[in-house]
């Protein structure tokens, strides 16, 4: 059996509130699931300071024309690790071609892109335009 051990729950209410849930859905995964919410991982933030779920930062933002958005964006982390393969895919004095380190690298890109599709992070549209299947 496969399960999701991530996830995020947004409350609309006060840090108190944040919190009697917090402890409502630890009885819950105790005694339904027989699993422990971990007081180590486990969070209480407000949404206009961010925070970094599954390599994405999500935070909200006032927008110049003053109106609040939710952005997410890739984790500095997520970035630094794709950019540290294509750097490995594209790394000079190997025996590979450049068509085959350039295919290498775009398999690479492409494979985080998806892994983001649902996000898709507006630092990222021109890349997004220009991916086969990046919309």
């Amino acid at each position: 059996m496969r399960f999701a051990d991530d996830f995020v729950v947004l409350v609309h209410g006060t840090g108190s509130d944040a919190r009697t849930l917090r402890a409502e859905i630890g009885e819950l995964l105790g005694q339904q699931l027989k699993m422990t919410l971990s007081v180590e991982k486990t969070h209480i933030t407000h949404i206009d300071d961010g925070f970094v779920f599954l390599g994405f930062r999500i935070q909200r933002r006032r927008r110049g024309d003053g109106r609040r958005v939710v952005l997410t964006i890739p984790s500095k982390r997520g970035l630094v690790g794709v950019m540290h393969k294509i750097k490995q895919a594209t790394k000079t004095g190997t025996s590979r071609t450049l068509g085959r380190g350039c295919g290498r690298s775009t398999r690479i890109l492409r494979g985080w892109l998806r892994t983001s599709a649902t996000a898709r992070p507006s630092r990222l549209s021109p890349i997004w335009a220009g991916m086969p299947g990046g919309g």
